[in-house]
């Protein structure tokens, strides 16, 4: 989903053919339209933890997403993709992944490896950057107020999701 393009027209606001290369997520939604609507208030804009896209409506850059790395989590697992329940975060060079189901972490140079298929994470070339993206993934955690032992070190949810997915036998 991080290479998934995100489209937007504005006439009068968002200047013609800017293009970012900022990471943004999803999360980034509600204060932009907040902003944009006009109650961008401290009161609504402190319940987000994504932030405005408007200053990226000119140029395509700000320092507000300069070197901004992302916390991201998934943990549906056996879901569609079959992927083991993992979180980690991402920034414009590097992708680090903890795999709670087997205890192992994973490191991409994505500088190096846009695809993503050489785990670097016990090369010594890569031991300070795995050292700080470390510190930076537990810094993450905190600041998006993650649950311990989410989304479950064990191979179970430590704290069960809310919704079901499975489809409808009515």
């Amino acid at each position: 989903s991080l290479r998934m393009p995100l489209i937007m027209r504005w006439p009068g606001h968002i200047k013609p053919g800017v293009r970012s290369s900022a990471i943004v997520q999803e999360l980034d939604y509600a204060p932009t339209f907040c902003e944009v609507a006009g109650v961008n208030t401290k009161e609504n804009m402190n319940t987000f933890q994504g932030r405005s896209l408007t200053p990226l409506f000119q140029t395509g850059e700000h320092q507000n997403f300069k070197n901004r790395p992302i916390y991201y989590a998934f943990y549906e697992n056996p879901g569609e993709h079959n992927a083991p329940r993992h979180d980690g975060l991402r920034t414009d060079r590097y992708t680090l992944s903890y795999i709670w189901t087997s205890d192992e972490w994973m490191l991409f140079d994505n500088q190096k490896d846009p695809a993503q298929m050489h785990n670097v994470i016990n090369k010594p070339e890569y031991a300070e950057t795995v050292k700080e993206l470390k510190a930076l993934y537990g810094k993450l955690r905190k600041d998006y107020q993650v649950p311990e032992g989410f989304p479950g070190a064990t191979g179970k949810l430590a704290v069960k999701p809310q919704w079901d997915c499975a489809p409808s036998r009515d």
